[in-house]
């Protein structure tokens, strides 16, 4: 199965096992962020299905054994994080159900965020520890 990100909402996971689809592995979406603001970003896993006729079928995807983390760093090359946010620390909250993810970044994170061009990365995460960023785009970060 391959991951393909349609938009920040909607994230499809592909069963590209028949016909050979291709898709996107990660998408890129801009986002903005105010110091001292709790800021959120919700987006939906999906499963697309198709069959040997080439009708697609979409479900919530099945996330049992995943989970997402969530990095802002100064550079997209740069290995110094600002801000981690996973599931272990509760920043990111996964509806099983329905397949949703939550980023939830409180005000006492985002007010430590230094002003300025940033660039974010949202990975999802399997429970064999196989990593793939499904979301990928640059933060603004400001006062206002």
């Amino acid at each position: 199965m391959a991951f393909c990100v349609t938009n920040v909402n909607a994230i499809s996971l592909v069963d590209d096992t028949i016909g050979g689809s291709t898709c996107l592995t990660s998408t890129s979406n801009n986002i903005s962020i105010v110091r001292g603001a709790t800021f959120n970003l919700i987006f939906d896993l999906q499963n697309n299905t198709t069959d040997s006729q080439g009708v697609v079928t979409t479900a919530p995807a099945n996330l049992s054994g995943y989970s997402v983390n969530a990095v802002i760093k100064d550079s997209s090359t740069s290995t110094t994080q600002l801000l981690f946010a996973s599931t272990q620390n509760r920043m990111i909250s996964i509806d099983f159900t329905n397949a949703r993810a939550t980023l939830t970044i409180p005000v006492k994170n985002t007010s430590r965020l230094p002003v300025g061009t940033k660039y974010y990365f949202i990975n999802l995460v399997a429970s064999d520890g196989n990593t793939q960023k499904i979301i990928q785009g640059i933060a603004t970060v400001s006062d206002t």
